[in-house]
């Protein structure tokens, strides 16, 4: 038996999409007011969202750019793996997943 929602089908999603697109990728996000987006338990320190999404650009750009200019040269459909090791921060370990997430499919990192 197959049922059919009541509601209206949801759109389709875009050919590339990752958690990274949709937590600060999308049109707009530029707009929106500063908000404090992360806080860290153990010290009280807060991160505004746009604090949070400049730290995750900067070590994409490290993870991803050219070996030539410093990066490390990673980029989507190679077989390397990434290791982390951080202090016991919350944002760091939140800034490495999503700035890793974000090499997972081509991004405009100029702005």
């Amino acid at each position: 038996m197959h049922l059919k929602s009541l509601y209206p089908d949801p759109p389709q999603n875009p050919s590339l999409l990752n958690a990274y697109s949709v937590l600060a990728g999308r049109p707009g996000v530029t707009d929106w007011p500063d908000f404090t987006a992360h806080v860290e338990y153990h010290t009280g320190k807060k991160y505004s969202f746009k604090e949070l999404c400049a730290r995750i650009n900067h070590l994409a750009t490290a993870l991803g750019g050219p070996t030539s200019l410093g990066g490390l040269g990673l980029e989507a459909g190679s077989k390397e793996r990434i290791g982390i090791l951080s202090d016991n921060s919350s944002v760091s370990c939140c800034c490495s997943r999503m700035s890793s997430n974000s090499l997972t499919c081509p991004l405009d990192r100029t702005t």
